[in-house]
């Protein structure tokens, strides 16, 4: 059997790189935006300066008529609509260090099965480097809900969720199952939603454990998954199982029901996580405890405009990578062990 070659590879992530950018995921992020709204409401975001990067950005921000596009960056001012009245002009171009309440980031390509190890890896890389650019960017006390690649949190070096854990207390992370964006082949990898709080004062909250991933066998095939969904596997919305491909690895992949029953398990995984939150207080215990609560009203966008604030145009210098990391040449590789199915 003859096994892919680097053309093979680079000519796979092509294809996948140019499915992602051709097919919306608009659908997807409108059904996941009100649960994370409703829950970062009740984590204590009130309202003030707003930044949505990434693929789904105006949907994910509910902007009337806009269009989707893969990369994307809007900074807004979001207003309970009860205070529409007294909201302040459209948001200036801010982008320093400290300047949103709120960053939400969708990370670069995080749905696309890359077969290139370098350009994987290059990837993660790019998520670990804009997540905390995003953090940077949040003001003290205020929050970051990122949406990545699974390899964030199973794959990246151990040092690098540190430093995340340095700058950000963990609150949680859901992880969704294989296509929750985009179906087709190639765009059906697993994502993950990642919630943190930037501290009002002092340490980050270092209490749930994300540094460290574990080996884990499932039907006699080892992987390697992050500690926090070996210790939370209610918050993994499916069943984890091996996936044996011609691309010499195996990897594992998450199966999941109908979308229905998924979005129930999502808005009991955010729950959960609020709730740990408020109790183990690392965020502010607000008056309302139920997630499920809307502002009365709504939010109002008093302001939004495009904008790529500095940090995250520093953090994205590897986007290139389809040409500046060629995978090295192909060596012979043994077959994949058997695995039972």
């Amino acid at each position: 059997m003859d096994y892919p070659d680097a053309a093979m590879h680079r000519t796979a992530d092509l294809t996948a790189l140019a499915d992602h950018m051709s097919n919306s995921a608009h659908e997807s992020y409108r059904l996941l935006r009100g649960p994370l709204w409703q829950a970062l409401r009740t984590l204590g975001f009130t309202g003030g300066d707003v930044l949505v990067q990434g693929d789904g950005a105006p949907t994910m921000l509910n902007l009337p008529d806009a269009p989707e596009r893969a990369i994307d960056f809007i900074t807004a001012r979001l207003t309970n609509r009860e205070n529409a009245a007294n909201a302040s002009d459209a948001p200036g171009l801010k982008g320093g260090f400290g300047d949103y309440d709120l960053v939400i980031a969708t990370m670069p390509w995080l749905d696309v099965q890359l077969r290139g190890i370098g350009r994987h890896e290059l990837r993660t890389d790019l998520h670990v480097a804009k997540t905390l650019a995003a953090i940077k960017l949040t003001k003290p006390g205020g929050l970051v809900a990122i949406l990545a690649n699974h390899s964030l949190m199973d794959r990246a070096p151990t040092e690098a969720r540190a430093a995340i854990g340095r700058e950000a207390s963990f609150l949680g992370a859901i992880r969704f199952p294989a296509g929750v964006l985009r179906a087709q082949a190639g765009t059906d990898d697993i994502v993950d939603l990642i919630l943190l709080s930037k501290p009002a004062s002092g340490v980050p909250d270092g209490s749930v454990r994300f540094t460290k991933s574990v080996q884990v066998t499932v039907d006699r095939f080892i992987t390697t998954i992050n500690q926090y969904f070996d210790d939370h596997p209610e918050h993994m919305l499916g069943s984890i199982c091996p996936e044996v491909q011609i691309w010499n690895t195996s990897d594992f992949t998450i199966q999941g029901a109908d979308r229905g029953a998924m979005l129930t398990e999502y808005r009991q995984a955010l729950l959960g996580i609020v709730g740990h939150a408020i109790v183990a207080g690392i965020v502010p215990r607000p008056a309302e405890l139920d997630p499920a609560t809307k502002p009365p009203g709504g939010w109002v966008i008093s302001g939004a405009r495009r904008y790529l604030p500095d940090a995250l145009r520093d953090a994205s210098s590897g986007g290139r990578f389809l040409d500046t990391h060629p995978e090295p040449p192909a060596s012979p590789a043994p077959p994949p062990p058997p695995v039972d199915l």
